[in-house]
């Protein structure tokens, strides 16, 4: 038997995409799925080159591309070579849209969005790493904590 093959499109990191396929797929007894993730989808190249991919198989194409321009493209393309495609976030969006009396933003990756905040963790981590021996003390005065004790204490 064939395997079936499940194409994954994120415009960001697809972590949600494969938690949900993960998520579901344990309540099927099928063994024979194929998954070919592909995140980070900003153009219509990348999205057209995929769906040819696909459409040498039998399968599926979930989705969560909050750019409506790809995702126009994506469902036009699909319905010319036969592919069906779903988006896994569309109904709770809506659903969320309705309940909060807002409009969604529609931006993909905000989860994790690189803001100030990120880039000073990935600073302290840095400095923590590069004095984490005890050899570089030119700039411990920077240092928020010092500690000290025996090497290897952890």
């Amino acid at each position: 038997m064939d395997k079936k093959n499940i194409f994954l499109l994120s415009d960001s990191t697809g972590d949600t995409i494969n938690s949900i396929l993960r998520s579901t797929l344990v309540q099927f007894d099928s063994k024979d799925v194929k998954e070919n993730n592909f995140s980070f989808i900003k153009t219509k190249e990348q999205i057209y080159k995929i769906l040819v991919k696909a459409s040498d198989y039998d399968s599926l194409v979930l989705y969560t591309l909050m750019n409506k321009d790809l995702e126009n493209y994506l469902i036009q393309e699909s319905e010319k070579l036969g592919i069906k495609v779903v988006s896994v976030l569309a109904r709770v969006t809506r659903e969320l849209s309705y309940f909060l009396k807002q409009k969604a933003a529609f931006a993909s990756g905000i989860q994790h969005e690189l803001d100030d905040e990120y880039f000073y963790k990935v600073e302290a981590i840095n400095y923590a790493l590069t004095h984490d021996d005890g050899r570089l003390v030119w700039d411990l005065d920077k240092a928020e904590i010092v500690l000290i004790g025996v090497s290897r204490t952890s």
